[in-house]
């Protein structure tokens, strides 16, 4: 209902409006003071229709509105007519013309998601991105008419080899014969060291020399990366570009190769000089001055030109799987090219020289040099290193503008900053916080764009973060980590909920009642051409950044503005303002009406409730003590057992395997156990932000993360050993599926079907996290589907039966992709079925 002002009629006296406001202007007045998709649909009668009690008799109002029956339609002309019907599904019976907008009749994102799937019944390459830039009835009809409306059958993925089960379980078991010498020697380490500091009599003297020979090959540096060298260039020796089948002996020796360079985690090395030393003795050809921030590809099928910078989580691994096949080619990026951080680059992929790729991109084919480049698909930005110093760093050093650190003391200071990162584990909490962090911030001395040792500190800060992820992740997505991020030296306003971010702290001001979710990113420095550019982040009040979003540096959110999942903040974001995708686009944003004291402003009693159930997330960490020292008394039992003296030694030896391997096995069942006990069952629905089911789901992941994945789960991606876990956890898991990621956040709302596939670096996201409600839908992929690396989906979506969406990509919120067809982008379209794979002779005229 509505009101206008009245005012006497000059003539009569009696009481009339003072103007009348049109149907047009109301709509236009209320959708500029409610919040997007809110705007009701207006009817003007010339009186209510009442019953005897007086009261509004609501079933005798006008519906459908005048003007949206039948009459009213035949209208429209016959081309609009069905879309029209398609319309009226999910906004309702309204009066059409072709200019009506389907957003500003209300239709929401979910709204959208829904009418494309209707659509794509008669056109099945309907994509959600582009109803939102054909938003107008008579644009949308036309865009329908380009699309193709031929789909063929796809063939059903091939069965994985069963023997390919039973070589995983054995690469497995050889991973913790290593952990388990590892085990072992870090053990008789500790008796060595009670004996010549402490003169212990209680345990055996031990000589210096096999156990120093020992360290240096199980736990130094140079002794993994040695291990993983020797691995890799065995395993995947004469594997070249190409096409294998999933599950096969070449699949499985990458598989393998790749399982053990995860368990010997090289991350600490990445972005030091010795990162392009290890590029070189894993196979791949690398110019000289690189910055190189990412693991290399275990197969070395990639060449990378002189002063190249690759950021952090850049996907350089050069294969992927399709249905049943596996593709891997060779990536080829040329001298002074940037690809930024998160980027996919696809096996056959060439950059070509100066070129700039933006974070979070997807390269799939060749990349014309000089440009600026974003988004999945790539588009065109621009011309590359516009914003970047137009001198090299030799030359401005040279002419004073700024300094650098000789190279000698360069490699000092990152092999010292290494030193300290493999002591971390011993401190219990807040790894290295007051040691390292402190002298880190007061020695940066930002003079342009290079700082006088910014790379090594912005290299340590990263490092000791990372650390805090696995050592400490049991303060992440708490009440407790806006208080951590202030010890960090980040500004957080009241009510702030943050997960697990990426950011340089101190760099970084986050306003109150903001919402940063999992793996959403924020200041990370850029690189290129031997610079390196820091620059500030500011959230305002009451934003919201999404999973894996990211908010580089010198950008600012507004308040009240939202960067949805997987998307880029555009540059001058406005107020209020949402965004979706890498090439970033406006989107209409519905509020969730909830309750405020369960969402925003909680009680004193809840928070305190709230805290008190999070206090159970010191007890995994306990538990994994606690399986430690069993792994020690056991060994100590064996060795007494046997006798002292190196009957014992060998005697510990020999059961380390099954003793190490039963504990890992324990830790990864415990988080089963948790689950069921602390959540049950997984099922649809909306809770606030403050109710026991959310603190009770974030406490069951806890343990998943901090039992679970770091033994089994880790080492058995893409096994039929993680799938029997994951269908113990909730998960409906057909057979010959294969899934390389643990990013299953409720377990029992994903359904993967016969012989699915699912990528690395994938995420399955079954919730989201609007205005502090936690919306839960399932999440499927049917039979021979397949998501690509770097992907994700959100609630409520579905793949077809042997459809196959594309790396780095985005299915939406309700979407219901349709069988038997591609798909790509963030987010997705369809395009046509053409596989990227580099040939042979491609990568040996550039060696």
């Amino acid at each position: 209902m509505g009101a206008v002002p009245i005012r006497p009629s000059r003539r009569s006296g009696a009481d009339c409006p003072a103007e009348y406001p049109g149907g047009a202007a109301a709509r236009e007045h209320l959708r500029a003071v409610l919040p997007g998709g809110l705007a009701p649909s207006l009817c003007v009668i010339d009186e209510l229709p009442v019953k005897t009690s007086g009261k509004v008799d609501r079933n005798a109002l006008p519906w459908p509105l005048p003007g949206a029956d039948a009459d009213a339609e035949s209208t429209l002309p016959t081309e609009l007519r069905w879309l029209a019907e398609q319309w009226a599904r999910q906004l309702g019976p309204l009066p059409l013309e072709p200019g009506s907008n389907f957003f500003d009749l209300g239709g929401s994102s979910v709204a959208v998601a829904k009418l494309a799937v209707d659509l794509r019944t008669e056109y099945p390459a309907t994509d959600i991105g582009a109803l939102y830039d054909h938003p107008t009835l008579e644009s949308m009809s036309t865009y329908l008419v380009t699309l193709d409306q031929k789909s063929g059958q796809r063939p059903a993925p091939a069965p994985i080899p069963r023997w390919s089960g039973i070589v995983q379980f054995l690469v497995v078991c050889a991973i913790y014969v290593v952990n388990a010498a590892r085990y072992v020697l870090g053990s008789l380490l500790v008796v060595w060291a009670l004996g010549f500091f402490f003169n212990a009599g209680w345990v055996p003297g031990l000589p210096l020399a096999p156990l120093a020979v020992g360290w240096l090959l199980l736990f130094s540096t140079p002794g993994r990366v040695l291990q993983g060298v020797v691995a890799a260039r065995l395993l995947t020796a004469g594997v070249r570009p190409g096409a294998y089948p999933r599950g096969g002996w070449t699949h499985l020796r990458i598989w393998a190769a790749e399982r053990f360079i995860t368990y010997l985690k090289f991350e600490p090395l990445l972005g030091t000089p010795m990162t392009a030393t290890l590029y070189r003795l894993f196979g791949c050809r690398v110019g000289r001055h690189v910055d190189l921030h990412t693991l290399p590809p275990v197969t070395g099928l990639a060449v990378i030109g002189r002063g190249t910078a690759v950021e952090n989580e850049v996907d350089i691994n050069g294969h992927w799987i399709d249905g049943d096949t596996l593709h891997v080619g060779s990536i080829i990026i040329g001298e002074d090219v940037r690809i930024g951080m998160r980027t996919f680059v696809s096996p056959g992929a060439r950059v070509n020289d100066g070129a700039e790729i933006l974070p979070g991109s997807c390269v799939s084919a060749e990349v014309t040099g000089g440009l600026l480049l974003g988004g999945t698909p790539l588009s065109e930005r621009g011309t590359a290193g516009l914003s970047w110093p137009e001198v090299t760093p030799h030359d401005a050093v040279a002419d004073g503008a700024v300094s650098a650190v000789a190279p000698a003391p360069r490699r000092l200071l990152y092999a010292a900053g290494i030193a300290w990162a493999s002591v971390l584990p011993v401190i219990a909490l807040l790894p290295g916080l007051f040691l390292i962090l402190p002298g880190v911030v007061e020695r940066q001395m930002y003079e342009e764009v290079f700082p006088v040792l910014a790379a090594w500190a912005l290299w340590l800060t990263h490092v000791l973060l990372q650390k805090t992820l696995t050592s400490t992740y049991f303060m992440y997505a708490g009440w407790l980590t806006p208080a951590f991020m202030r010890l960090l030296g980040a500004r957080v306003g009241d009510d702030t909920e943050i997960s697990t971010v990426e950011t340089i702290p101190h760099l970084t001001s986050i306003g109150s009642r903001c919402f940063l979710a999992d793996h959403s990113l924020c200041t990370l420095p850029r690189h290129r051409a031997g610079w390196v550019h820091v620059g500030t982040t500011v959230l305002g009040d009451g934003s919201f950044v999404g999973n894996s979003a990211i908010v580089g540096p010198d950008n600012d959110l507004p308040e009240q503005s939202l960067v949805a999942v997987l998307s880029s903040t555009p540059h001058h974001p406005g107020r209020g303002s949402s965004w979706l995708g890498r090439n970033a686009r406006e989107i209409p944003r519905v509020h969730l009406d909830a309750d405020t004291s369960r969402t925003f402003t909680p009680s004193p009693t809840l928070k305190s409730a709230r805290a008190l159930v999070e206090a159970g997330r010191f007890i995994p960490p306990v538990i994994a003590a606690y399986i430690d020292l069993f792994i020690v008394w056991a060994g100590t039992l064996i060795y007494m057992d046997a006798g002292t003296g190196w009957d014992g030694i060998r005697a510990v030896v020999i059961w380390s395997f099954p003793i190490v391997l039963a504990a890992g096995t324990v830790a990864s069942f415990v988080p089963v156990v948790a689950k069921w006990m602390l959540v049950g069952r997984f099922r649809v629905g909306q809770h606030t932000l403050f109710s026991t089911f959310v603190w009770r789901g974030e406490l069951a992941d806890n343990f998943a993360e901090l039992l679970a994945v770091p033994s089994l789960i880790r080492v058995s991606l893409g096994s039929p050993l993680y799938n029997w876990w994951a269908r113990l956890m909730g998960t409906c898991i057909g057979r010959n599926v294969w899934c390389e990621t643990w990013w299953l956040p409720e377990f029992d709302l994903i359904t993967l079907g016969d012989g699915a596939t699912v990528n690395r670096g994938t995420v399955l996201q079954t919730h989201l996290f609007h205005d502090r409600v936690m919306s839960l839908e399932p999440v499927t992929l049917r039979s021979g589907a397949t998501l690509g690396p770097n992907s994700f989906m959100l609630p409520g979506s579905t793949l077809g039966e042997r459809t196959t969406v594309r790396p780095g990509s985005l299915v939406l919120r309700q979407d219901d992709v349709p069988p038997d067809s591609v798909w790509e982008g963030n987010p997705v379209v369809h395009v046509t079925d053409e596989n990227h794979t580099a040939e042979p002779a491609e990568l040996e005229q550039t060696r």
